[in-house]
């Protein structure tokens, strides 16, 4: 399965954030290095996969990655300050610095799928079951598993308010030069 046709080619789901597994966040930056990646499957993809040490491990030197130790697992607890924590280290790098910004994770499917997929809450305001659809209009392949979308659903309510609430702010900001 890690073998996947497309495993080193990201998705891009809206401009500037691209999704994939973790031989397409290797190549994204190796082409761009303007590109910074959020790796959900954190440092325990090194233990099934060693070869992604080295490559990730300069990528972080060069701190242009963001871990999240997520399992794949369906009783993993997501947790909600972590999944906003990440979209915002996103979103300060597409708004602020006009970076490209690659969520991976082993496969590109469920851990990564399931950021993409609260990105878009946030960032569009949109429901679970919508922006997931939109993800996998990009990328078919993403199918986060079903304690991941059981807790995305019990937390939509907070992330899109957290986008809401970002959205003002950049607003406010936008009028008051110096902010």
């Amino acid at each position: 399965m890690l073998n996947a046709k497309d495993d080193k080619v990201a998705s891009l789901i809206e401009p500037n954030l691209m999704v994939g597994g973790f031989k397409a966040a290797i190549a994204e930056c190796d082409r761009h290095p303007n590109a910074v990646v959020i790796n959900t499957a954190g440092r325990g993809l090194h233990s099934f996969l060693p070869n992604s040490a080295a490559p990730f491990d300069a990528l972080r030197a060069a701190k242009r990655v963001l871990d999240l130790e997520w399992e794949d697992r369906e009783d993993f607890e997501l947790e909600l300050e972590p999944i906003l924590g990440a979209i915002r280290w996103a979103r300060a790098h597409i708004d602020e610095e006009q970076k490209t910004v690659v969520i991976n994770c082993a496969q590109g499917k469920s851990r990564s799928g399931t950021l993409a997929t609260a990105f878009l809450m946030f960032s569009r305001d949109l429901g679970c079951d919508e922006a997931l659809g939109l993800v996998r209009d990009r990328r078919p392949l993403v199918q986060p598993n079903t304690g991941f979308m059981k807790q995305l659903r019990q937390l939509e309510g907070a992330i899109r308010q957290a986008g809401r609430d970002h959205a003002c702010d950049a607003e406010e900001g936008e009028a008051k030069p110096g902010v």
